[in-house]
């Protein structure tokens, strides 16, 4: 098993390389997603040019999961492996990385431990809100909530929790041996007052675009576009939903990481 992280500042006198988890955060508003891509801005080529010019060598980094253009994350775990001790390294990773990029913590972890295979537990969290607030233009969907049926809604987060197939919400891949998501959480959580939502889903793992088509799905079904039956239909069966709609990305986070270790 592996052992307990502990922080950086411990081990200066052990042997190096070390692999090391940071912890960080990140407005993905001018980001084409985690993902290096070749002609498009990225969370990850961010951080791997950081780490490259502070070690003097190619750093390459293994994030925890990907993340569409535009999405946030309040946590995110990605791992390296340090050829040498740098003292103070959160401070003067802080004072390089962009400054929608933060740091909240750095781990030192055994040699074998991986930030993408090693989770075990994703939540992530979607804002919807009714009065448009230039401030969160780029945190929420902007949508008129008072217009949806929110019974329907709380029936069909229910539905999410009792099967495990997604294939009828996401974006079709070849490449998947299967489409099994194994959501323990959905929840539609109207603030009234606030005229706001956030919807919290939990999961083993997610298929692409599996959150913002569960969103877009109960947005429908609050609109009765679509019933009960043709959700459970398509989730009980794999079979294809009527209406297929993608929430935007923007109101979309990453909220939290489980490991065993960490």
């Amino acid at each position: 098993m592996l052992r307990k992280a502990i922080y950086l500042r411990t081990i200066m006198n052990e042997d190096y390389p070390k692999r090391l988890f940071l912890e960080i955060a990140y407005d993905g508003t001018n980001y084409f997603g985690w993902q290096r891509q070749p002609e498009f801005a990225s969370v990850q080529e961010a951080i791997e040019q950081v780490l490259s010019r502070l070690y003097d060598q190619n750093i390459q980094v293994v994030g925890c999961g990907r993340t569409d253009t535009g999405v946030h994350a309040k946590q995110y775990f990605l791992h390296f492996d340090a050829p040498k001790h740098r003292e103070n390294l959160a401070f003067i990773l802080q004072k390089m990385f962009p400054s929608d990029i933060g740091i909240l913590n750095i781990h030192e972890v055994e040699p074998e431990a991986h930030a993408r295979y090693d989770a075990t537990e994703r939540t992530y969290w979607y804002f919807l809100d009714e009065n448009y607030d230039v401030f969160r233009r780029n945190q929420a969907w902007w949508y008129p909530l008072s217009d949806l049926n929110t019974d329907l809604i709380y029936k069909a987060c229910e539905l999410f929790t009792q099967y495990n197939n997604y294939i009828a919400l996401c974006r079709f891949n070849p490449e998947l041996s299967n489409h099994l998501s194994h959501v323990s959480q959905a929840e539609w959580c109207y603030f009234k007052p606030e005229k706001r939502v956030i919807f919290k889903v939990k999961s083993n793992r997610y298929l692409r675009n599996q959150i913002r088509r569960m969103v877009g799905c109960l947005v429908d079904i609050g609109r009765e576009k679509i019933s009960l039956e043709e959700l459970e239909s398509a989730l009980r069966d794999g079979t294809e939903l009527k209406y297929k709609p993608t929430a935007p990305p923007q109101g979309l986070f990453l909220w939290n990481i489980k490991y065993p270790y960490v």
